[in-house]
């Protein structure tokens, strides 16, 4: 377990506990991170600022009962992304023809799936993280690169069989974390 996850699990801890120094110091984290989501979808400083303080409250009155199954980042960015859609359904004009509503649904339809992808993706990256640091490199030059064992192989100065075992091996240690997380078909999309 890496220190920043262990870090968030004795926060989220203390949270639970009362703690409000530790829900200050979540804030203190996380509150940058919200409120850029929240300015990209809502458009109004305003807007972004109120559905951060909803996330924030929301959260101080969940604190007891909170379950986080990956990490509190991402806890915190699907109350956000949630946030955001009961936002964007409850500004939608009550006039609406049939048309609009059509539209406005696709709308939140796609900004759903792409809060969702970028979950994926977080979450990937996550796991490509916790990969040793030589398996970590290559997956990283495979997918952010799109290098092929060859390049790879001649940038890390090592041969291309321990280029291919390296990624295969990271492959399946990507697999067991993101089926915990249940997470493995639609990630394994991103390759």
């Amino acid at each position: 377990m890496s220190d920043s996850s262990f870090l968030e699990m004795n926060m989220a801890e203390a949270m639970r506990n009362g703690s409000k120094q530790a829900f200050e110091d979540v804030y203190r984290k996380y509150h940058r991170m919200l409120y850029s989501i929240a300015l990209r979808y809502l458009s109004s400083t305003e807007d972004a600022e109120d559905a951060v303080a909803d996330v924030f409250v929301h959260l101080w009155e969940i604190r007891r009962d909170m379950v986080i199954e990956t990490n509190l980042r991402n806890y915190l960015y699907t109350m956000m992304k949630n946030n955001i859609l009961n936002r964007l359904r409850k500004s939608k004009p009550v006039f609406l023809s049939d048309d609009c509503d059509e539209a406005h649904q696709k709308e939140e339809e796609s900004l759903e799936e792409f809060l969702d992808r970028k979950e994926m993706a977080d979450r990937l990256y996550n796991a490509i993280n916790s990969l040793p640091e030589q398996k970590r490199k290559i997956c990283l030059l495979k997918m952010d690169g799109n290098l092929t064992n060859e390049d790879i192989a001649k940038r890390m100065n090592i041969s291309l069989n321990t280029v291919k075992t390296h990624y295969l091996q990271s492959l399946r240690m990507l697999r067991i974390v993101l089926c915990r997380l249940g997470s493995f078909i639609a990630a394994l999309t991103l390759f």
